[in-house]
């Protein structure tokens, strides 16, 4: 809505590398390596799948909206330090915040299951009890 609303493109890192996993190139080959073996991407590849989206003509032309990025202390910090991706450095930053429990009932409505203290969705902990 935001992306809309602005005419902005909105970028997300999972999407771009899951795109590349179904495009068959080198960078979603490894992608697709990491994800069967059930690890996090590293920052290295999410920072450089998101500065070639962010390279191309509408982007610069129109601005973006990163989504979910950074999602690491370590790519904040990449982004911050390392002059290769100063492009990913916002001139804005919104950060949306919700409940748990709204968590919970977005991932029972996503999964069809009921929320328990620890609810997993697409390998991610997305439900917390406050006894944990």
């Amino acid at each position: 809505m935001l992306s809309q609303a602005f005419r902005v493109r909105m970028v997300g890192a999972g999407l771009l590398l899951r795109g590349e996993v179904r495009a068959r190139t080198q960078r979603g080959r490894r992608a697709s390596a990491a994800m069967a073996r059930g690890e996090l991407l590293p920052d290295s590849m999410v920072l450089e799948a998101l500065q070639d989206c962010l390279d191309c003509y509408d982007v610069k032309r129109n601005g973006w909206l990163l989504d979910g990025f950074p999602r690491t202390i370590s790519q904040a910090e990449a982004t911050l330090a390392d002059e290769k991706f100063k492009m990913l450095r916002p001139d804005a930053v919104i950060v949306l915040e919700r409940p748990d429990e709204l968590v919970c009932c977005s991932a029972r409505y996503v999964t069809g299951r009921g929320c328990m203290p620890t609810t997993t969705v697409a390998g991610r902990r997305v439900c917390r009890s406050k006894s944990l």
